[in-house]
């Protein structure tokens, strides 16, 4: 059923906004504003409380306890972001902070410089959006949003700091969302403690000193679709983390190791393209005490770096991985054990392609390509299960795969290691009913129909 409401107003003009709306299960549930004098841009139709952003001065008129653009003082143009954020923390109900087009077009960008930190967000359910906005926030001597509350999302912010403090910081909060901004940052630009189902998606970081997030203690925790390019630090340093997902981002010549991961269980890191050329002393994907997790699908190109790496790491898959021109492809130290390596390509490693050390015990390392390799398999404890892996190099003569410059590394046509592994039971063909095509597996990573 349809009808007319009026039980949002924007709380900045108190103009009744007329709305279409649905009787639903719990009530009226907006669909779309129908009133010009709300002003709300970028509007969710769910929000309870709008306040719009019109200026760009970083100002406080009147005192913490305002909640509305009436309780200002006389004589005051627009609203501040930190006049925002104040009223919504003193409003109840669900809040949402967009910003005038006027004062923020698209097509440009207009600063706010901050002069101290904003407030501290502490009423629950407020968003922030500047999608489709031109807004940059400039931290020099203090960080932008530190989170202590529920509910919280931040999109679209263009964030310059040039602050030791972090960009944004989240403590004891539960549901925050980060989506869509931009970081350069001259420390850290995201961190979290206690912050519980945090989702960090579609940002950009780039050209920043410090690490670009830090997380410790969590539950569910995601990091998707971000863009880390020139950073000094790692891209990502997590621990004491439970259930986490770090998929599909791209990381371009950041600094350190690329992503740290220590104390924690069920992490996924997969799909990720990951580019460490002109970085040194590197690792590429690294845990440490890390148990029941995965790498998997994911893209490591060269640098002077053990391409993936574990330590004291154990009931971890590490699977169809294409690891390119590293010092190492897999390392497994420390006491690392009844860990998987399987179906991974690994290219061009200088010294190692999979290493197992002494103290590492029941480790499987099964239908990988090792390809131009200088030490494919160094295995210095005599408990690992191997099999079925291809070891491949271009002095052997012949042509072994149909296009390796380009990552396929399908067997020819032809090719005497079709069909020449043992059934050792383990699923060659992901998304097949088979285990594997024709009479017997293929030896390395790649099955290939005859």
């Amino acid at each position: 059923m349809f009808g007319w409401c009026a039980d949002v107003t924007d709380l900045q003009t108190r103009n009744v906004c007329y709305d279409i709306c649905v009787w639903g299960r719990f009530g009226w549930l907006t669909l779309a504003c129908l009133s010009a004098s709300c002003g709300r841009i970028n509007y969710d139709g769910l929000s309870a409380n709008i306040f719009i952003v019109s200026s760009a001065e970083d100002r406080l008129a009147g005192p913490v306890t305002i909640a509305s653009r009436f309780d200002l003082d006389a004589g005051t143009e627009g609203v501040s972001l930190r006049e925002a954020i104040t009223m919504a923390n003193n409003f109840e109900g669900s809040n949402l902070i967009i910003f005038d087009s006027e004062v923020f077009p698209e097509e440009g960008q207009t600063s706010i410089v901050l002069t101290s930190p904003l407030p501290t967000f502490v009423d629950a359910n407020t968003a922030i959006d500047a999608s489709n906005r031109g807004v940059e926030l400039v931290a020099s001597d203090a960080g932008a949003f530190h989170i202590e509350a529920n509910d919280i999302s931040i999109s679209g912010i263009n964030f310059i700091s040039t602050s030791t403090t972090p960009v944004i910081s989240i403590e004891s909060a539960n549901s925050v969302g980060l989506r869509g901004n931009f970081f350069k940052a001259a420390t850290t630009a995201i961190t979290a403690t206690n912050a519980n189902d945090l989702t960090i998606e579609g940002n950009e970081f780039r050209d920043s000193a410090g690490d670009a997030i830090a997380v410790a203690t969590a539950v569910d925790l995601s990091v998707i679709g971000n863009h880390f390019e020139d950073l000094e630090e790692s891209a990502l340093r997590v621990a004491d983390i439970t259930t986490a997902t770090i998929d599909e981002n791209t990381l371009l010549h950041v600094g350190g190791t690329q992503m740290v991961i220590a104390d924690s269980t069920l992490v996924g890191i997969n799909r990720n393209n990951i580019v460490i050329d002109n970085k040194t002393s590197q690792k590429g994907v690294r845990f440490e005490r890390v148990i029941e997790s995965r790498i998997c699908d994911n893209f490591i190109d060269p640098g002077t770096a053990h391409m993936v790496s574990l330590e004291d790491s154990s009931d971890n898959i590490i699977e169809g991985n294409i690891l390119d021109r590293g010092h190492a492809g897999v390392v497994l130290e420390g006491e690392s054990a009844r860990n998987m390596v399987f179906r991974n390509i690994i290219i061009e490693s200088e010294y190692d392609g999979v290493y197992v050390s002494s103290s590492s015990n029941d480790n499987i390392v099964v239908h990988n390509t090792i390809h131009n390799a200088s030490s494919p398999l160094v295995f210095s404890s005599d408990t690992v299960t191997s099999g079925n892996n291809l070891i491949t190099s271009d002095d052997d003569g012949g042509v072994a795969y149909i296009d390796p410059a380009n990552y396929d590394f399908r067997l020819v046509e032809g090719s005497p290691n079709i069909d020449a592994g043992e059934e050792l039971g383990y699923d060659c063909v992901p998304g097949s009913a088979e285990l594997y095509w024709d009479e017997a597996p293929d030896l390395g990573a790649v099955e290939t129909h005859r």
